[in-house]
């Protein structure tokens, strides 16, 4: 089993509504199989902008398990 983290960015200066503070987006994430594009899961998850006009918008860590990989 292996353990990683990942972090969800996303650049849209359309977003950024107001210059005078930090906001949220909420965005889906779909996750699927990359053979015939079933999708396995979605969330929903809020990412929070870097700064207060930055239009970069990034989530906390996200701990994935890879329950495939060979145990060391």
């Amino acid at each position: 089993m292996r353990n990683d983290v990942l972090y969800l960015e996303v650049a849209d200066t359309d977003e950024n509504r107001n210059p005078q503070s930090v906001e949220t987006v909420t965005v889906t994430v779909y996750v699927g199989n990359d053979a015939d594009g079933l999708v396995i899961d979605t969330e929903i998850m809020t990412l929070t902008e870097g700064g207060e006009t930055s239009g970069i918008f990034r989530s906390g860590a996200i701990a994935i398990v890879d329950t495939d990989a060979a145990a060391a």
